[in-house]
């Protein structure tokens, strides 16, 4: 879902949400890392995290170069993330984990057109 469907994630507060979130970005990116294989050519990272103030959801931001083969990519995920939502649960002891929700990060995208106009552009005078 889109943000605007679901609206803004409540403010995090305290610093457990935020220990929380950077320790679920190594896990995500170390699942990434050693279970899934991408195609020759493709470049996925985990941008960021956010937990929910009530760490009930955390938010992953998933950005794919090209940005071409992102929705590929994301549905390769969404098909695998009942194994990384069971890896998450047997490593974080906590009384509540999050449930995951990945998410198309879009700004590698946005930078590249801004970069293509800057280029375009002639400064010279």
């Amino acid at each position: 879902m889109k943000k605007s469907e679901r609206g803004a994630l409540p403010k995090a507060r305290g610093r457990r949400p935020v220990q929380l979130a950077n320790l679920l970005q190594q896990l995500v990116a170390q699942f990434f890392e050693r279970e899934l294989e991408w195609q020759t050519g493709v470049l996925v990272t985990v941008t960021g995290v956010t937990v929910t103030a009530d760490l009930s959801e955390a938010r992953v931001g998933v950005s794919v170069l090209p940005f071409a083969s992102g929705k590929e990519i994301l549905e390769r995920v969404q098909k695998k993330a009942f194994f990384l939502q069971k890896h998450v649960n047997s490593v974080v002891t906590s009384y509540r984990v999050p449930r995951l929700v990945f998410l198309l990060d879009g700004t590698a995208e946005r930078t590249g057109k801004i970069l293509g106009i800057l280029d375009s552009l002639d400064l010279k005078g």
